[in-house]
């Protein structure tokens, strides 16, 4: 996939590799629905067409509605032209965003709440198989190890797919997270199970450490953050994706041309109602707020088929805050194990289990 923009008159290649970088890092965009990538018309992929011979159910239990095509009002208070828009400005979609900056493209970074983060300020450790950094451990990994690690239970081959792009971009884009964007990890990479060998690494100041390092990196670029704007709907032309419309906080609205889109606001955990089995809506939730769906809404509205959305992760070590919405304590209570140091107790103090 590639893009030209104009830099003082000459063109510069927007670099397949410098896309990977930024949809491979963080799980804080799309890959947990398995939604479709849209891409600029002279690409020649095209949204799913929701035509009558269209299944009508996608595997997870996810129902097509018969919307057909959005029939985009001409109402827009401004247009705006972009090589690249980028829907979500949490981990993923700062990276896509500073990639495509990078490779020479004008790029537009859309987020609808009033700061940069999205679930990436939640998470803590990562994964950086694959990387300078695990090499320099001593560890020995291939992405031949690390795909049998996700696709021994995978039969979908568009899924196999994303586990392949996965495994053979996951070490070149830590690799550009510490020596491009600046994004310090402490020294130590420690083993986790279910991994075959030590993968697992913790970002200096955690989630929200690399989120401001590369939100700090957006002021010396030229790309456009669009704070409190929504996507709310994806333009199409002859089947293929050309832009976006947003509205703002004021309620101004916006048509923004591209030659792609990229959506990086997969997250749909916060709202029950997308969960396709009951008992998965008892779960707690531990996630952003901001992962309402919408994402998914708006691809589902131009045609985009989702799957897989009974495929959440489910943690123990959580704590219920208010009703289905908890905080996830999982590295609070590996600590208070190993060192034998801690108490666990819940809202009202009292302990809640024998720690011994």
């Amino acid at each position: 996939m590639s893009a030209e923009s104009s830099d003082n008159g000459k063109k510069k290649n927007v670099s397949r590799r410098g896309f990977l970088a930024g949809a491979s890092v963080f799980a804080t965009g799309l890959a947990a629905a398995g939604l479709t990538a849209c891409s600029p018309k002279e690409s020649g992929a095209q949204a799913a067409d929701p035509s009558p011979s269209a299944p009508e159910e996608g595997a997870g239990g996810a129902t097509r509605p018969e919307w057909g095509l959005p029939e985009f009002v001409e109402t827009a208070d401004e247009t705006m032209e972009a090589d690249i828009v980028v829907v979500g400005a949490g981990g993923a979609g700062l990276c896509a965003a500073l990639s495509a900056d990078e490779a020479g493209a004008s790029v537009i970074l859309l987020e609808a709440t009033p700061m940069t983060g999205g679930a990436t300020l939640g998470s803590t450790a990562t994964n950086i198989a694959g990387s300078q950094m695990q090499k320099d451990a001593g560890v020995d990994d291939s992405p031949e190890q690390i795909l049998a690690s996700y696709t021994k239970d995978l039969e979908d081959p568009n899924i196999i797919a994303m586990a392949e792009t996965y495994a053979e971009n996951n070490g070149a884009t830590y690799d550009w997270l510490a020596s491009d964007m600046g994004v310090k990890f402490a020294e130590d990479v420690l083993f986790f199970p279910p991994y075959p060998v030590a993968r697992i690494m913790y970002p200096i100041g955690g989630g929200p450490g690399t989120v401001q390092t590369l939100t700090d990196k957006l002021g010396g670029t030229a790309i456009e953050l669009m704070l409190e704007t929504t996507a709310t709907e994806l333009v199409k032309e002859e089947g293929a994706v050309v832009g976006v419309v947003a509205k703002d906080a004021k309620g101004a609205e916006y048509r923004i041309n591209a030659k792609a889109v990229i959506l990086a606001a997969g997250g749909f955990g916060a709202d029950r109602d997308m969960l396709p089995y009951e008992p998965l809506k008892n779960v707690i939730y531990y996630g952003a707020e901001s992962s309402d769906g919408k994402g998914l809404d708006m691809a589902l509205h131009a045609g985009t088929m989702l799957k897989d959305l009974d495929n959440v992760p489910i943690d123990s070590g959580g704590l219920e805050t208010s009703p289905g919405i908890g905080t996830q304590l999982f590295s609070v209570m590996l600590s208070t194990f190993q060192n034998g140091s801690g108490i666990v107790v819940g809202p009202d103090g009292e302990r809640v289990m024998d720690e011994t």
